[in-house]
């Protein structure tokens, strides 16, 4: 199940969705919180073309983003794919 989101409604958002995949992408706004990957459960065998191709649509548009990479992220090591060159965040409940 792909979760839910509420963002603001500006003219350049992009939302890509698919089953197991929930990403957001606004050029008008430069800072991580509203650019991220919401979720992400993909198969093992294109993981790794998914991250690169999420990763380069921010980068290209020169933005800053975050990646949420929690439980229900998929594949099991998904994590440690995401976060070449990232630093982690972690928040404590």
């Amino acid at each position: 199940m792909t979760p839910a989101w509420a963002h603001p409604r500006l003219p350049d958002l992009r939302v890509i969705e698919r089953p197991g995949w929930l990403q957001v992408v606004k050029p008008s706004i430069k800072i991580g919180g509203l650019n991220e990957v919401i979720y992400s459960s993909i198969a093992e065998q294109t993981a790794a073309g998914a991250i690169d191709e999420a990763i380069a649509t921010y980068r290209d548009l020169g933005l800053k983003f975050r990646w949420n990479a929690g439980p229900g992220s998929a594949p099991g090591n998904a994590a440690t794919k995401i976060a070449r060159g990232f630093a982690p965040s972690v928040l404590a409940g």
